[in-house]
């Protein structure tokens, strides 16, 4: 039996191959965007170990670390940093 479909394979096939990825790249690498760009307005810290977002307005407040959502900002961890000195059994005093 005889195929009707042309098997192709040699210069010209490639030549259109890679013209066609060409094609692709020239379209898609353009619309490329990064994660953080998901995030505005935002504040973009990186080295090597993490990448950290902080973003948002008043209390839409959000941190996140390697795209992790670590806290946010609401009146409960407002209060925790205020909770070790509610719990002492005597009057807190400064030592410097």
């Amino acid at each position: 039996m005889v195929s009707r479909f042309r098997k192709s394979s040699g210069p010209d096939s490639a030549a259109q191959a890679l013209l066609a990825l060409a094609a692709l790249a020239a379209v898609g690498v353009p619309t490329i965007k990064g994660f953080e760009d998901l995030f505005v307005p935002s504040r973009v810290l990186r080295d090597n170990t993490a990448t950290v977002i902080a973003t948002g307005e008043g209390m839409n407040k959000r941190l996140l670390v390697n795209g992790i959502g670590i806290t946010s900002l609401t009146p409960i961890t407002k209060m925790m940093a205020h909770l070790p000195l509610a719990f002492l059994n005597h009057t807190p005093e400064a030592r410097w």
